[in-house]
């Protein structure tokens, strides 16, 4: 990290209610001692960075969602997709703040994992959207000859992860350390154009 101001910043999960939102926040903070115009700036070009920031996580965290690597769980896309909405990006009273969500109401619990809830079940049309998407075929088990149907499997498949829980998927925190060395070295390349203009 730059000394004066660049960071990526922490990863946050909140819980309201039923709802766990996870999400990831950027912060570049603005020395106070800089000249005014080169203050003035200075945002500017650190609204640039946490743009660029914001971007890179989401596409990031998008591609670790998608490929579940290196953590073999399930992957929902309600979640893939909220993050193709652009983040928010503003001035904040220490500098420039870019905020990334996952915002569907399950995210931070496939984040952090979650232990064995047996009255607590996944949604089906996720499950059945998930066995669709993996190309799961049914097949037949134990003395039964015929294959589960799709509802059946989708139950199955619910019940397996209401007893068993599922292993975390912390998508933002892998994200976050993927591109830590690009956004540092943005930070470097604007900070050498502010370095210019005090010459």
């Amino acid at each position: 990290m730059d000394d004066r101001g660049g960071g990526v910043g922490g990863v946050t999960d909140t819980q309201d209610g039923a709802v766990m939102i996870s999400g990831a926040t950027f912060r570049v903070n603005t020395p106070a001692d800089f000249p005014q115009y080169v203050y003035d700036k200075f945002l500017v070009l650190m609204e640039q960075v946490a743009q660029f920031a914001e971007r890179q996580l989401r596409l990031k965290a998008q591609e670790i969602i998608r490929t579940n690597e290196p953590y073999p769980a399930i992957a929902h896309k309600d979640m893939y997709d909220s993050l193709d909405v652009p983040g928010i990006v503003e001035r904040a009273a220490t500098g420039v703040l870019a905020v990334v969500t996952a915002n569907v109401p399950y995210a931070g619990y496939r984040a952090s994992g979650s232990p064995p809830i047996p009255l607590h079940w996944a949604p089906p049309d996720r499950i059945r959207w998930w066995i669709e998407a993996k190309g799961i075929a049914p097949m037949p088990t134990g003395f039964r000859k015929k294959p589960p149907t799709l509802e059946q499997l989708t139950f199955l498949v619910g019940r397996k992860l209401a007893e068993r829980g599922w292993i975390a998927l912390p998508f933002f925190d892998l994200a976050m350390e993927a591109i830590r060395g690009e956004v540092e070295q943005e930070i470097r390349n604007k900070l050498e154009q502010l370095s210019t203009l005090n010459e």
